[in-house]
């Protein structure tokens, strides 16, 4: 058998036995539809939703475990939560690079921290960042928008008699 097969099996194994555990202790993971808010406050600026986003009681009783200790764990979701903001931005509207450097500004920064806590509150930290930035760009394109539409109309109208 080749490495590469047996690594499929190795994979298929460990699902096949997380799959067990986390039913036999009745262990979901958290649901998608919230991480789905999340994600849409974020590509829509809205900071108050992604509070009540985040502020949503759990179902699940954890977000995954994407390593054997619990540091590394938390860094690695970390990690996963930037990445997903960072590309909720771009949907927003945010320019990629920019968006994918500022993720790379906060994962330095998550791998310095000693704690899971902490690394937590930089990742939700993050998340606000791209909020507010993506809110900033919506105001910058509607006060755009607006100075175009008046510079239209003045120009439209700059021959019209003046108004009694």
């Amino acid at each position: 058998m080749s490495k590469r097969e047996q690594m499929r099996r190795d994979i298929q194994r460990k699902i096949s036995q997380i799959n067990m555990e986390r039913r036999e202790l009745e262990l979901p993971h958290n649901p998608y539809d919230q991480e789905q808010r999340e994600c849409l406050s974020i590509e829509q600026g809205d900071r108050e939703a992604l509070k009540r986003a985040l502020a949503e009681k759990r179902t699940g009783t954890m977000t995954g475990k994407l390593a054997d200790d619990p540091l590394r764990s938390a860094k690695n979701i970390g990690i996963v939560i930037l990445t997903l903001a960072s590309r909720a931005a771009i949907r927003g509207g945010m320019d990629p690079e920019t968006s994918f450097t500022i993720e790379d500004a906060y994962a330095q920064q998550i791998e310095k921290l000693q704690t899971e806590e902490e690394v937590d509150r930089v990742a939700r930290e993050a998340e606000f960042y791209y909020t507010a930035e993506v809110a900033k760009l919506r105001q910058a394109r509607r006060d755009d928008d607006l100075t175009a539409r008046c510079k239209t109309y003045i120009q439209q109208h700059i021959q019209d008699p003046p108004c009694d």
